[in-house]
């Protein structure tokens, strides 16, 4: 019987120590391995353990494998510190969490939506620490996007062929909400700014809401030492000799029912529209020029009384 049992191991089973190494299923283990296990149609089963069991092996060796059956389950080895596993759908390592699977890298978390996923802050450290994005060949645009949790708010920043861009998503694109092109220019509302500062929309300054119709409101005081307001009329038409210059007489009558020149807004027209700059410039010299106007005439007529005096007091001399 003992014959029977030793040539049924030996058939099935060949175990070979030579200079200390161990070999089954073969009768020449590699010599650089102390274990040599040899099949071709079997595997090799390693210890079995729960999450919980794992835990409670005592100060475990360096090395030491063993196979995890829940939680994320896969083969775990332990490196002197913690384990670490090393299957191919997820590893994680024991600290700083940090997962593997399906060519993604996850840190902080199991989350796994693109190639890299951080669940947590970042600090990027060095003498002159850079963080490059370049597209693959053939590609042209490079992205970052911010959003909550749930994907709502996301904003984003695109580097794309000449210019970089800051905007809401609308979609699946990136707004131009504000643009740096190559060369230094700023745009907002305009993805070619010409300026240092190229601004094509309503802006507003202090608080309160934008005036429609208008490129800039301020709720403020303004300060400058030159402004410059282009204007396509100008009143020289008042020294026109067909200018219809009302009389003195009718002056009075219209500034005595409405208290104010004509063609010139009431106090509760300004109190309620404001006024243009330019607009009231040009009104205020039609003004002056009527005035100029009154004036030669009123002088016209002095010198006439004049002359009228000194005729008749010649001619009671």
């Amino acid at each position: 019987m003992k014959k029977i049992i030793s040539l049924l191991v030996s058939n099935c089973i060949c175990i070979v120590c030579l200079a200390q190494a161990v070999g089954i299923g073969t009768n020449a283990p590699h010599p650089s391995a102390q274990l040599d296990v040899t099949s071709t149609n079997k595997g090799l089963l390693v210890p079995r353990l729960t999450l919980a069991q794992r835990g409670t092996i005592s100060s475990p060796a360096a090395g030491l494998l063993i196979y995890q059956t829940d939680g994320v389950p896969g083969y775990y080895s332990y490196n002197g510190s913690f384990w670490s596993i090393t299957n191919t759908q997820w590893s994680s390592v024991f600290p700083p969490d940090i997962f593997f699977g399906a060519g993604n890298v996850s840190i902080g978390s199991t989350i796994s939506v693109a190639n890299l996923n951080v669940t947590g802050d970042q600090l990027i450290y060095g003498s002159q620490p850079v963080l490059f994005f370049r597209p693959q060949t053939g590609a042209t645009t490079s992205q970052i996007r911010f959003q909550l949790t749930d994907g709502s708010n996301e904003f984003g920043i695109t580097h794309f062929g000449n210019r970089l861009t800051l905007g809401r998503m609308v979609g699946n694109t990136i707004a131009n909400d504000l643009i740096v092109a190559s060369d230094g220019n700023i745009g907002i509302g305009t993805t070619a700014p010409n300026a240092k500062l190229h601004i094509n929309t309503n802006m507003m300054i202090g608080p309160g809401n934008p005036t429609a119709g208008y490129a800039l409101s301020v709720n403020g005081k303004i300060i400058s030492e030159e402004v410059r307001v282009e204007a396509n009329v100008w009143p020289d038409y008042v020294f026109e000799n067909k200018y219809p210059l009302i009389s003195l007489t009718e002056l009075e009558s219209y500034i005595n029912n409405n208290k104010h020149l004509p063609n010139i807004p009431s106090a509760n027209e300004v109190k309620k529209e404001g006024i243009a700059l330019g607009e009231m410039n040009k009104r205020l010299l039609e003004k002056i020029e009527e005035l100029t106007l009154y004036i030669i005439q009123q002088d016209k007529k002095i010198n006439s009384l004049g002359e009228q005096m000194q005729r008749l007091q010649a001619k009671n001399h």
